[in-house]
């Protein structure tokens, strides 16, 4: 790929659904330092899948959490 860098997307609307649930939103998002391309591409043992393999899970617990509460009402 060549051409000049470009901002596909505004933080605000890139991290917009973070803001939902509760928590800390910092604590649904993980940077990473890849291309567009790049971040859905991972190596045997990369570290960088293992940041996102824990960010995920921890998302999914907190879905599981709010499930389970919210039919306990």
């Amino acid at each position: 790929m060549t051409g000049p860098l470009r901002c596909l997307v505004t933080p605000s609307s890139a991290t917009s659904c973070l803001l939902f649930g509760n928590g800390n939103p910092s604590s649904r998002s993980a940077a990473l330092p890849r291309t567009h391309s790049e971040l859905v591409k991972f190596a045997l043992h990369d570290s960088e899948y293992e940041t996102v393999r824990d960010v995920l899970y921890q998302m999914y617990q907190r879905c599981i959490e709010g499930t389970s509460s919210a039919g306990d009402t």
